[in-house]
């Protein structure tokens, strides 16, 4: 028990106890279970991506390697990859959608965990690249590069 109040409840324990608790912590190299934690915050810690633009989905499944391999990994995630809103989603905390169409607004509505949209979504937390902005930086750095400034 004190060793999962100082991993989360430090502020229930005494500065020499989560000393003493840290240190063999890395002397062991002890590894705070993502089972029994999922257990404890009713969470399952993976996260699904859908991609609706057939296209797209390529390109994502290399793209979010990395993504996969440095955020979600370091925070305990797994991703599971969707092509289709009407796909089973089982155990997630949450879905990041790209390629919604007006069409899907239906679809998306009926899920019951959280949403975020890839691109300008008004009725959902969305998320998006200016690419004007990002056009306009790359220009400046190739001209910066071209002429030696």
């Amino acid at each position: 028990m004190t060793v999962s109040r100082v991993l989360n409840h430090p502020e229930q324990v005494s500065t020499e106890i989560s000393d003493t608790v840290q240190r063999a912590i890395n002397e062991l190299g002890y590894v705070q279970q993502r089972a029994g934690r999922a257990l404890a915050t009713s969470r399952t810690y993976t996260i699904a991506l859908s991609c609706l633009m057939k296209f797209q989905m390529l390109i994502l499944i290399w793209s979010t390697h990395h993504l996969r391999l440095r955020f979600l990994y370091q925070e305990g995630y797994n991703l599971e990859l969707h092509r289709s809103l009407d796909d089973h989603f089982h155990d997630i905390d949450g879905i990041l959608v790209s390629g919604a169409r007006a069409t899907d607004k239906a679809k998306l509505n009926a899920l019951t965990f959280p949403i975020v949209a890839y691109g300008n979504q008004s009725e959902f937390a969305s998320v998006d690249v200016d690419n004007k902005l990002g056009t306009m930086l790359a220009n400046n750095i190739s001209l910066c590069v071209v002429t030696n400034i």
